[in-house]
């Protein structure tokens, strides 16, 4: 695992979900893609975006959340310019993307069956 990481600063960022090993097959998604738009719908508490900011330099993250609960958006501080923020349903934030217009998307946010049917329906085609 700590092949694919990298930064040092990756191998320090650690949760409770366990987004270190999530990051892992993501990464190497995101190099083999060479993805330079990517979202994170669900983003709880920004663990993973800021393992994704540390590793990759050249990559612009989307976060969306209905409520970035547990998220301290404090520590994003240093990535300004590689992120923009969607405090909103990912429903209504898909609404701000054109078809074809993103190279990778991380879906982890409600985990109601319907809700994950309707994120793949509306988001799928961004991609």
């Amino acid at each position: 695992m700590e092949i694919l990481l990298r930064n040092s600063g990756s191998k320090n960022i650690y949760d409770s979900w366990g987004h270190k090993k999530t990051a892992v097959p993501i990464f190497h998604l995101i190099r083999s893609f060479n993805v330079k738009k990517f979202v994170e719908i669900g983003v709880e508490s920004g663990k993973l975006s800021l393992l994704i900011f540390n590793e990759f330099n050249d990559i612009y993250t989307y976060l969306v959340d209905i409520s970035f609960q547990g998220c301290d958006l404090n520590s994003f501080r240093k990535y300004t310019q590689r992120f923009s923020v969607f405090n909103m349903k990912s429903t209504e934030a898909s609404t701000y993307f054109q078809d074809g217009s993103l190279d990778m998307i991380y879906i982890d946010a409600s985990h109601l069956y319907e809700d994950i049917i309707e994120d793949l329906k509306i988001w799928s085609p961004k991609v």
